[in-house]
C-alpha cells in the first residue's frame, strides 16, 4: 500500500521524492522510514533509515510536534538536515500521521525545486496523510483483534 501511495504522490503531483516514516515501539524514540520512492527508497529502507523523533529533522519535528512542517527553500530551514542519497531536494513538507491521539508517523515530500507546494497541495497531501494513518490505525487494530483471538482460543 505504502508505494503506491508513494507513485500516486510523485506522479500526480510531480514530485521528485516522498517516504513514509512510521515510529517504532521498539525504539520509541525513532521514526524508520518504511518506504521510499524509487532505488534511493529501496536503498535507504534496506540500510534501515531512521530519523530521532526530536527537532533534528523535518520527521522529527513533525512527529514530536504533531503538525505539519514546510520547508519551501531547504537552504533557509533551521530543521532540515537533507540527505546524501537526495541530492536534488530544493524543498520539503513532512505531514503527521496521526489519528486521534495516536501519531504513527509522518510522510515526507520533496522537491527538486523551490516553493512548489501551493495550498491546495498541502491541503490535498495532508488529507492523503490522513486516509494513510487511518490505514495504519486500522491495521494496527486488526493485529491487535487477531492476537487477541489467538490468545483466548488458547485459554
Amino acid at each position: 500500500m505504502f508505494n503506491h501511495v508513494i507513485d500516486i504522490i510523485c506522479d500526480a503531483f510531480n514530485f521528485y521524492y516522498a517516504g513514509v516514516f512510521l515510529t517504532d515501539p521498539h525504539q520509541p524514540q525513532y521514526a524508520l522510514l518504511r518506504t521510499g520512492r524509487g532505488e534511493i527508497g529501496r536503498t535507504m529502507v534496506e540500510q534501515g533509515h531512521k530519523l530521532e523523533i526530536a527537532d533534528t529533522s523535518m520527521i522529527g519535528w513533525c512527529i514530536s510536534h504533531r503538525q505539519a512542517r514546510i520547508a519551501p527553500d531547504i537552504g533557509l530551514d533551521a530543521v532540515h538536515t537533507g540527505s546524501p542519497l537526495l541530492p536534488e531536494t530544493r524543498s520539503e513538507m513532512a505531514l503527521p500521521l496521526i489519528v486521534g491521539d495516536r501519531v504513527s508517523g509522518a510522510l515526507t515530500i520533496q522537491s527538486a525545486v523551490e516553493n512548489p507546494f501551493t495550498d491546495l497541495d498541502i491541503t490535498s497531501l495532508q488529507a492523503m496523510a490522513d486516509l494513510l494513518a487511518m490505514a495504519i490505525e486500522n491495521a494496527r487494530l486488526t493485529t491487535e483483534l487477531d492476537e487477541a483471538r489467538r490468545e483466548l482460543g488458547r485459554k
